[in-house]
């Protein structure tokens, strides 16, 4: 019985170890998810290299559409620092600061940057109970010029939505890391 007991709790400590993870990348955007201890570490930036100076915002979001999705906006401000806003709309207009968000986010400064040449971001939010769930993505090309997570920001130049499936990620070179998902074809619709 002792050695069944020691063996089921090898069992469920190398389980709860499992990193998870998932990859999507479009014309416009590579996502990428990693999901370990409880966290889940999101990173995001454009397949097309947008440097510091010309950089607005960029945002996913967790759920099908705008509407109802808490989302995550991200964008670098003048004095190298960045601003990291949690949002959400009740319908297709400027979502709207939540001062509580059901899972508080956290900027990752070491992963994030944004240069003469590139900008990309990491964040950190609590893990969901899911492992399979759709999100949204958007980026403008007009920068908030305020360091404030509740400055306005100006409407989306492009958006893009997929489904994400936290998968066990098997170490390869030294590491783990999601491989990016190409991106499917979408047929067009009137919103």
């Amino acid at each position: 019985m002792l050695k069944f007991l020691a063996l089921s709790t090898l069992a469920a400590t190398a389980l709860a170890a499992t990193t998870l993870g998932d990859g999507y990348c479009d014309d416009n955007a590579c996502i990428t998810a990693i999901r370990s201890g409880g966290t889940d570490t999101w990173s995001i930036a454009p397949v097309t290299p947008i440097p510091h100076d010309n950089f607005g915002w960029i945002a996913i979001g967790f759920g099908k559409n705008m509407p109802n999705s808490p989302m995550v906006i991200l964008w670098p401000n003048a004095d190298e620092t960045f601003t990291l806003s949690q949002r959400e709309a009740n319908a297709r207009a400027p979502p709207n600061v939540t001062e509580t968000p059901p899972r508080v986010a956290t900027l990752d400064a070491a992963h994030t940057y944004s240069n003469s040449s590139a900008t990309s971001f990491t964040f950190s939010i609590p893990s969901s109970e899911e492992t399979a769930f759709p999100i949204i993505f958007a980026y403008a090309a007009i920068n908030p010029n305020s360091t404030s997570p509740s400055a306005p920001i100006r409407k989306h130049a492009w958006t893009g939505h997929a489904n994400i499936t936290l998968t066990e990620l098997k170490e390869e070179g030294g590491g783990t890391k999601p491989h990016c998902k190409p991106k499917k074809r979408r047929s067009m619709v009137a919103l």
